[in-house]
């Protein structure tokens, strides 16, 4: 789970995920946003991850994408949506930021 940090003007924002302390760089609210959603659900992801590889080395035919999940960052300055989408493959998570035409 994750957990924040306060923190002062000026300094970069530290993140705790499980035993591990991550440093969030080139930090806008969205990129918050996404690091924080894919942090509240990385034991979800992992699971996904782990049936994804059990299921392909069995042998077993798998659904592409494995598991997914889109989150709402919020609008741009034209008010369209910004979205977040997770996919997690047999051996890899994708994360891409989307705009809603």
């Amino acid at each position: 789970m994750a957990k924040k940090q306060k923190r002062s003007k000026g300094q970069t924002k530290i993140i705790d995920i499980q035993d591990r302390s991550f440093e969030v760089i080139g930090e806008n609210r969205f990129t918050t946003r996404v690091f924080e959603a894919i942090a509240a659900r990385s034991s979800t992801i992992m699971e996904a991850l782990d049936k994804a590889r059990m299921a392909s080395l069995s042998g077993e035919e798998i659904e592409k994408p494995f598991y997914k999940h889109t989150i709402l960052l919020g609008r741009d300055e034209e008010g369209r949506n910004l979205r977040a989408s997770i996919a997690v493959f047999p051996n890899s998570v994708v994360v891409q930021t989307l705009r809603e035409m």
